[in-house]
């Protein structure tokens, strides 16, 4: 043993040292190598890591809304159910085609007479829709409506109520123009009708009712208790479009004209109904009637 060490220090290594004859430092340079290497890809995993979850999170899709329903197809009355007051509707009081509800050129035409409604099929309670409307005659004159020739008349009825008949209850968003015809009646198209709910609850916004009408903003058959009467006038001249956006949520009733605010409101009951254009002794064109579901 003694002569082993003696021999091996002579040559100047220890036992656990490599023979002159082996690759020493070409073996540490490849080890070396490996390790800055390994060091490396876990240093780039590390910030892969660190980075993925804000990486992820930007590339995930946004919640999916509710879609646009298209309520008229352009086509036909499919989805609607007509109701009419007079002896052109079938026996209970229905319909799905009359004269009085016709498209042509992807406009819904509405003679005005006899008097009813087109309703949708199916019953919303919290909705945004929009409606493009025109009326496609001149309004008659203040004489005329002083004679009895009606104005042009009709109004979008909202969360309508079973059984159909021909005030059905409803939240109606006027369509009218009694306002430039005739003292009469003061209602006109951004006005809130409310038929058969409770009157007493709903509440306009005070900054949009007409200082002219009533001190509690509201008219109607007794000129008590019917309309709300709405203070600006967005419509565009007769013979072209516009278009009523009305957001309908929880109680709350807000409507626009060509993109001008001219009612809102609270009060209103939460529940389901149709949706349904009226029939009101005047002929009047729709168009472009979507819905927009709104969950809650």
């Amino acid at each position: 043993m003694g002569n082993k060490m003696r021999v091996l220090r002579k040559n100047n290594r220890m036992p656990s040292e490599p023979a002159p004859d082996q690759p020493c430092r070409r073996s540490y340079v490849g080890r070396n190598r490996f390790y800055y290497a390994m060091k490396a890809n876990i240093f780039c995993c590390m910030i892969a890591i660190t980075f993925l979850p804000a990486h992820a999170e930007q590339s995930a899709p946004p919640e999916q809304e509710s879609e646009i329903i298209e309520l008229f197809n352009g086509k036909d009355l499919t989805g609607w159910t007509a109701f009419l007051g007079k002896a052109e509707a079938n026996a209970d009081g229905h319909m799905t085609v009359s004269d009085n509800y016709r498209v042509k050129d992807g406009i819904l035409h509405i003679a005005g007479m006899p008097l009813g409604y087109l309703r949708t099929e199916k019953k919303y309670t919290n909705f945004e829709l929009w409606v493009d409307w025109r009326w496609p005659r001149p309004n008659v004159s203040h004489e005329d409506a002083m004679k009895g020739i009606p104005p042009n008349n009709s109004g979008i009825l909202l969360r309508v109520g079973s059984p159909d008949r021909l005030w059905p209850m409803a939240y109606e968003a006027e369509l009218s123009e009694y306002r430039a015809a005739s003292y009469r009646d003061l209602s006109d198209v951004g006005d809130i009708a409310i038929l058969g709910y409770d009157k007493a609850s709903f509440k306009s916004e005070p900054s949009l009712i007409n200082s002219l009408g009533p001190p509690d903003g509201t008219i109607g058959f007794s000129f008590k208790d019917f309309h709300r009467v709405r203070y600006v006038s967005a419509e565009n001249p007769i013979g072209e479009w516009n278009t009523y956006h009305i957001i309908f949520d929880q109680d709350r009733l807000r409507m626009e004209v060509n993109g001008v605010l001219v009612n809102e409101g609270s009060g209103a009951e939460i529940v389901p109904g149709y949706i349904a254009l009226q029939s009101e002794r005047a002929p009047i064109e729709f168009r472009n009637i979507r819905l927009k579901p709104l969950d809650h």
